[in-house]
Parts: C-alpha cells; sequence; structure tokens
C-alpha cells in the first residue's frame, strides 16, 4: 500500500493499525514487520519512484487537444528538461543553459499562463504559488485524488477540468525508466484549468451572501420591533 505523503489518509491508517495491532494482542498473534520488494510490489513501487523522478514526458497529441478544448495557450512549461519540454520557453529540474531557470517556482508566474505538471510532493506549492502570483490561467496536470490534502486548494482555484486518460496513455516513460524497469501508476490523469480569480470570486460570493444575511436579520428585526414582536429572540 503506498500512502503518498500521508495525507487525509493518515488518520483513518492510524486507527485501522491500532485495531489490528489490538486484535493481534488479543489473539496472541506474533507481527512482524516486512519489506516488499519493487520487483514484487510494482504498480506501489513505481508510484513512489515516479512522483520525485520526473523521468517521463506527457503525449503532446493529447495535450494539444486538452489544451484546444480548454482554449488555453501556454507560454512557458514550468516544470521540465530539456528533452520532454511542451514549449520553447520552460523551467528545467536540472541546471540547463537552455532553460529560464533552474526551479519553476523560483520566477514569476504572474504575466505567464504556465503548464504546470510538478512532481506530485511539490504540489501543493504549486497551487500556492498561482495563488501567491496572482496567475490569472494556467494548467495544472495532476491525478484526480480527492483523498490528498492538496486537492481540496486545487478544486478551490479550478475554472474547468478534463480527464486526459490513464497515466500509461498520458505518459511516456524516459530513459532511465525504461531502463529500471519501472512501470506508470495506474492513475487517471486530469488537466485542470486554474485561475486566483476563482478563489477570489468564490471568497467575494461567500461574503456578498454574509451581507446579504446581514441585511436579510437586520430587516427581520426592524419589522419584528414595528410589530411589537422581539425578533432577536428564538
Amino acid at each position: 500500500m503506498f500512502n503518498l505523503n500521508k495525507g487525509r489518509a493518515a488518520l483513518p491508517l492510524v486507527g485501522l493499525v491500532n485495531s489490528i495491532l489490538l486484535l493481534a494482542e488479543q489473539q496472541k498473534w506474533k507481527v512482524e514487520a516486512q519489506h516488499i520488494p519493487g520487483v514484487m510490489n510494482k504498480e506501489p513501487d513505481s508510484l513512489s519512484r515516479l512522483d520525485r523522478s520526473g523521468d517521463y514526458a506527457i503525449n503532446k497529441d493529447i495535450l494539444h487537444t486538452a489544451l484546444m478544448k480548454l482554449r488555453v495557450e501556454i507560454t512557458m512549461d514550468a516544470f521540465a528538461t530539456r528533452i520532454n519540454r511542451q514549449h520553447r520557453k520552460f523551467c528545467s529540474i536540472t541546471k540547463d543553459i537552455w532553460a529560464m531557470a533552474r526551479d519553476g517556482l523560483s520566477i514569476s508566474w504572474g504575466n505567464q499562463t504556465p503548464l504546470l505538471y510538478p512532481p506530485i510532493p511539490l504540489l501543493l506549492r504549486t497551487i500556492r504559488k498561482v495563488k501567491d502570483d496572482h496567475v490569472r490561467t494556467a494548467v495544472i496536470i495532476a491525478p484526480k485524488w480527492p483523498g490528498q490534502y492538496w486537492y481540496t486548494e486545487l478544486l478551490e482555484i479550478t475554472v474547468q477540468m478534463i480527464r486526459l486518460g490513464q497515466s500509461e496513455q498520458v505518459l511516456i516513460p524516459g530513459y532511465r525508466m525504461k531502463k529500471k524497469q519501472q512501470s506508470l501508476p495506474p492513475s487517471e490523469m486530469y488537466m485542470f484549468k486554474v485561475s486566483y480569480n476563482r478563489e477570489r470570486d468564490c471568497l467575494g460570493y461567500y461574503q456578498k451572501i454574509m451581507v446579504q444575511s446581514k441585511q436579510q436579520y437586520r430587516e427581520q428585526q426592524k419589522l419584528g420591533m414595528d410589530n411589537g414582536e422581539d425578533m432577536s429572540q428564538p
């Protein structure tokens, strides 16, 4: 079982483990922890490696079709290498004189429309940078994992989302992955069109609702006072 960054699964897993240990103690079972080699545990092991390796590319046809559907024209690829970049302007995960920067998180995205496909541990930082840099439009490619802590924040800035397909259809393994015979994770990939305005609009909407509720409450109080009733009491 692969529990990526623990996330929301942490507390349920603690309860489950405690229940198992309690049952084992009651039944006087002997419990041992054993490492499962990656060769026998391919999918979780590959997901664990894939989330930080970056040694894969996105299928260009699938990417371009999705961008056309979302009516987005990217101006840079924020997490790439010279080999797998999807735009002539890119930030590299390794040192590269062709790249705009070595770390895509180190530059401002404020005036860009970036393609964002970070390693999974960097998803939360990526989402928050979209907010902090006031990025009007960007696309994030990520798995649809509602149980992860970053997913809620991703939905807060999502304008539209498109299913790209299974990872083996969307991702093309790189040289290192093929050499080590690593498998792609069994996961559906999505493209999220995001904007900091989406979060601002949601916040403005809720603020508007709160103001309207207060106004209605005051009007009800005034109406009650005019009729000789105390509306402040339940």
